[in-house]
């Protein structure tokens, strides 16, 4: 894991397009601003948990290609 110490305003960059900034930092909480291209999904770590959650519970239909026949 990299840690990185910010100011408000200052930008980390991911790879050529992803940029997180700082937004703003008062009273323990910061704000981040991430800028990204649309096909890219960025979500908070406990929504993301709760998605591949409920994937992993989804079963394709009966006539789905993906779906094993017994």
């Amino acid at each position: 894991m990299l840690f990185v110490t910010r100011r408000t305003g200052e930008v980390v960059r991911i790879g050529n397009d992803v940029a997180v900034s700082v937004v703003e930092i008062r009273m323990g909480q910061v704000k981040l601003g991430i800028r990204a291209p649309r096909q890219t999904s960025v979500y908070r770590e406990e929504l993301a948990l709760r998605i591949e959650s409920e994937d992993a519970n989804t079963v394709p239909p009966v006539d789905s290609p993906n779906r094993e026949k017994s």
